[in-house]
C-alpha cells in the first residue's frame, strides 16, 4: 500500500465485508477469507495512530540471507519433484491445527522475533510519541511556540525518516496528551511543554 495509506491498510487488513462492483452492474459483497501479506525490502512509511491500524500489523523478519555459494536456482523444482506430498501433507497438518484453535476460540501463537519486530515497527510509526521522549520535556510551568515544536518535529522526522503528521493532527496529538495552545503576543503558544535545550 502506499505510504502513509492507513485507510487502505484497514480495508485490506479487516475482516469485515469487501464490497466492489464492475461497470453498470450491481455493487457485490463478500466476507474475506485470505491474509493479505505484502513483502517488502523496505518496511513502508506510515502513521499508525491508534490501536485499530496497530492490531492490523504484524512484521515477519527473514533475517537468514543465504549465502551466494549455497544458492540454488532449481531449489523450487527440486521441492516440488522430491518433497511435493511431504509439502502438501504440512499445509494441511497446520491447516487442521489452525481450524482447532479457531474452534476453540483461540489464535495462532505469534513466534517472539514477529512480536519483538512488530513493536519495534509500530514504535517507529508513531513519530510523534519518538519525538514527545526524545525531544520534548513535559511540565506545568513550560510554555514554547507552536511553530517552533512543529519545525522542530518534522526535523526529527527528517533526521529518522519517518513519516510526517501535518500540523492539523500534530495540534490533535498535542490535545491527546494535555497539552493545550493558546494565543500570546507571541504568537500562538503550547502549555505544559518545551523542546529540549
Amino acid at each position: 500500500f502506499p505510504s502513509h495509506d492507513t485507510t487502505t491498510l484497514k480495508r485490506l487488513a479487516s475482516t469485515g465485508k469487501i464490497s466492489a462492483r464492475t461497470l453498470n452492474k450491481e455493487p457485490v459483497e463478500w466476507t474475506p477469507t485470505h491474509t493479505l501479506f505484502i513483502q517488502s525490502n523496505d518496511q513502508p512509511k506510515v502513521i499508525l495512530e491508534n490501536e485499530g491500524e496497530r492490531r492490523r500489523v504484524r512484521i515477519l523478519p527473514w533475517t537468514y540471507t543465504i549465502p551466494q555459494e549455497k544458492r540454488d536456482s532449481t531449489m523450487t523444482d527440486k521441492l516440488f519433484r522430491e518433497e511435493a506430498s511431504g509439502i502438501l501433507r504440512w499445509i494441511v497438518q497446520g491447516a487442521v491445527r489452525y481450524l482447532a484453535l479457531r474452534e476453540r476460540g483461540e489464535e495462532i501463537p505469534t513466534p517472539a522475533k514477529a512480536t519483538l519486530a512488530t513493536t519495534s515497527f509500530i514504535e517507529k510509526c508513531d513519530p510523534f510519541k519518538g519525538f514527545i521522549d526524545e525531544c520534548c520535556d513535559l511540565a506545568g510551568n513550560l510554555e514554547d511556540s507552536s511553530n517552533g515544536l512543529y519545525e522542530c518535529f518534522e526535523s526529527f522526522c527528517d533526521e529518522n525518516g519517518l513519516a510526517k503528521l501535518n500540523r492539523r493532527a500534530f495540534k490533535g496529538r498535542m490535545l491527546a496528551i494535555g497539552i493545550e495552545d493558546h494565543r500570546t503576543n507571541a504568537g500562538v503558544m503550547y502549555r505544559g511543554i518545551a523542546r529540549k535545550q
